[in-house]
């Protein structure tokens, strides 16, 4: 049997190697930065294209029940995850980066759990306005970023769903929203409504010149664009 022969010498060959260097804890904090800060760009898109990131350019933010319950878990690992590295194995400066994290985490956790989704209607920063200011924070240089901001265009409609489904879902639970902050958001639709879709912001790029493209992929742009700019009269 040759086969014992050699997984012993394998064996030998392994407890004669070096055991692996654990990562001292300074590479731990900076990969759990870099861990938080990727996770936090991928669930908040459209902070992502505001940034200058735009790999998340086709996407919006999911405000579904399951999404705020697996940010919630992600958020909770990245808390556990610092509070578990030893501040005194640190310098002053990452023991500083460290609690900030810890408390950041915190701080995140404690808005998820006021569950705003279930009972603010925001003039300020809700989709009505959010959403209008997009063409000026999303790059367009070619037809495949136009694909992109037509398909993150094409989930607004069913984001609007969701949020009143979550809306309805707080008023069950007597949870609502101010009456002046109704009253605001209720003028902002009325006078979106006012106006032609394709006199909205968000069809605007349909309509910048682009010489380096085809006729066809102008089209294309232009008909997508403003066909999908009619979401919300029709949710």
């Amino acid at each position: 049997m040759r086969l014992l022969p050699v997984c012993a010498l394998a064996a030998a060959l392994t407890l004669a190697m070096p055991a692996p260097v654990p990562a001292a804890p300074a590479d731990d904090l900076a990969r759990l930065c870099d861990d938080f800060w990727q996770g936090y760009v991928k669930s908040h898109p459209t902070y992502a294209t505001q940034m200058g990131d735009h790999r998340y350019d086709a996407l919006l933010e999911d405000n579904s029940p399951a999404a705020r319950v697996r940010e919630r878990a992600r958020i909770a690992a990245v808390k556990a995850r610092a509070l578990a590295i030893e501040a005194k194995s640190l310098s002053p400066a990452d023991r500083v980066s460290r609690a900030a994290l810890a408390q950041e985490a915190q701080n995140q956790l404690d808005e998820l759990d006021c569950h705003f989704e279930d009972w603010v209607v925001d003039p300020r920063s809700g989709p009505q306005t959010d959403w209008m200011s997009l063409p000026d924070l999303t790059v367009i240089y070619t037809p495949d970023d136009a694909a992109h901001y037509v398909t993150r265009i094409r989930l607004m409609g069913p984001s609007i769903d969701m949020t009143i489904a979550n809306l309805t879902r707080g008023l069950a639970k007597k949870r609502m929203a101010t009456q002046a902050g109704v009253v605001a958001v209720l003028d902002q639709l009325d006078s979106l409504a006012a106006h032609a879709t394709e006199r909205w912001e968000l069809a605007k790029p349909a309509t910048v010149p682009r010489s380096d493209w085809s006729n066809a992929q102008k089209i294309k742009f232009d008909d997508d664009a403003m066909l999908d700019a009619e979401f919300p009269p029709k949710t």
